[in-house]
């Protein structure tokens, strides 16, 4: 399998900071594990190269698991964590995730 170099955002049009996938292959778009500051982080995959930087990177941690994918609307900026009782602060106001009686999304 050949080593993938991507690159993610911590930020909304921040600084582009590269890493590197030894695993099942993800493209622009995908969701990936990070190691940051604070644990690890899910990341949108913003560019995809085959093609080895100059300078040293670090791996990535695998595939985001699903429930840490994006919202739309108010949550636009947040990200769910592991259990629907527990939530991260991604932007300035923490929330939690609020599920029907189907298992949906209120």
């Amino acid at each position: 399998m050949t080593r993938q170099y991507i690159g993610v955002r911590f930020r909304p049009r921040g600084q582009l900071y590269t890493y590197h996938n030894d695993g099942d292959p993800v493209a622009v778009g995908d969701r990936v594990k990070i190691n940051g500051r604070d644990g690890w982080q899910s990341l949108e995959v913003a560019t995809v190269s085959d093609q080895a930087p100059r300078f040293e990177t670090k791996p990535i941690l695998g595939p985001a698991p699903l429930d840490t994918e994006k919202l739309s609307g108010k949550a636009a900026d947040r990200v769910v964590i592991d259990d629907p009782n527990d939530y991260r602060e991604v932007g300035k106001e923490p929330w939690r995730l609020a599920l029907d009686e189907d298992g949906g999304f209120d």
